[in-house]
């Protein structure tokens, strides 16, 4: 009886040996190879896909539009898109599409009114300087004639303006050329202005500077 049991043990021993070297044998079989090939296509997936996710370097983008302002007291001057727009205590209260794409504003209290005003100097499609002036007041902003140049201001006009204030003065810059009765034949004349309580303008003085050119 003895003897029976040892030969029923080392054979269920003979038979889970005999299992476990076929299911090895069976998964080497049916293992897949991966050859070089098949390595350089997945390699040359994922660097295409790498390449997708990158943003084009050679895309072009629109230009964000220039905003310019100008600030006094709880009001702000802006020109936005060519649009020019007033704010009072962050409400917009007034606007005005330009004609013109504007290079700079002015914000201040010239004539000492209580008032605001607000200066907008710019260039149209002919390069022919526009500046535009505005005051607020009873709840309006209106718009106030700026003096174009007249006569000995005119004389030798080339552009180049700009706007500055000096004082209790609105400046205009403006260049010249082959001015024969200036103190330099080319340079920069300078008009100072007033501006009146009435919104008058009244030319103070002019100015002729000679051109500063650097080695």
């Amino acid at each position: 009886m003895r003897m029976l049991k040892s030969l029923l043990f080392l054979g269920l021993l003979a038979a889970l040996g005999f299992l476990f070297w076929y299911i090895a044998a069976h998964d080497q079989q049916s293992s897949a190879e991966v050859s070089l090939e098949d390595n350089l296509m997945a390699s040359g997936f994922a660097d295409s896909l790498r390449q997708q996710s990158l943003p084009d370097s050679s895309a072009t983008f629109a230009a964000e539009p220039t905003v310019i302002n100008a600030f006094i007291e709880d009001f702000e001057a802006k020109v936005d898109s060519n649009v020019f727009q007033v704010y009072k205590s962050s409400q917009l209260i007034f606007s005005k599409k330009l004609a013109w794409p504007a290079k700079q504003i002015l914000a201040s209290d010239l004539n000492g009114n209580q008032l605001p005003e607000f200066w907008i100097y710019g260039q149209n499609a002919s390069k022919r300087t526009q500046i535009l002036a505005f005051e607020y007041g009873s709840g309006h902003v209106r718009e106030i004639s700026f003096p174009t140049l007249k006569g000995r201001q005119a004389f030798g006009y080339v552009g180049g303006d700009s706007l500055y204030f000096e004082k209790n003065s609105l400046v205009r810059l403006v260049k010249y050329a082959n001015d024969p009765y200036a103190d330099f034949g080319n340079g920069y004349r300078a008009c100072f202005y007033s501006f009146g309580k009435d919104q008058s303008f009244i030319l103070k003085k002019t100015l002729d500077l000679e051109n500063i050119t650097y080695e």
